[in-house]
């Protein structure tokens, strides 16, 4: 399974970014204090079990009345993914959404 697509709303400095992953490659350039680690911030909270942590200063300009979304577009999936998965799948790809309010 690999990752095609990152969407990030709503975290940190990002009010909206979406990110096509290509060659299973990620590279972020940018000047300081651009958002480059809040993405991969965004990529470890996406992963993680607990939402322990999070804090006002984790919303966009601190206002916690708009959710926090991370999606993440999983596409190459393998035979016993596509099994696990296949009522949830559309066109082969696995799309999971996670919102932290």
């Amino acid at each position: 399974m690999l990752i095609e697509t990152l969407s990030i709303e709503n975290y940190r400095s990002i009010k909206k970014l979406t990110i096509k992953i290509k060659n299973n490659f990620l590279q972020l350039i940018g000047e300081n204090n651009s958002g480059k680690t809040n993405v991969f911030r965004a990529i470890e909270l996406f992963f993680k079990s607990s939402v322990a942590g999070i804090t006002q200063e984790d919303f966009f300009q601190k206002t916690i009345k708009n959710s926090i979304k991370i999606s993440i577009t999983f596409f190459n999936l393998t035979e016993s993914e596509n099994s696990f998965f296949q009522d949830f799948l559309c066109d082969n790809k696995l799309i999971i959404q996670k919102l932290y309010r």
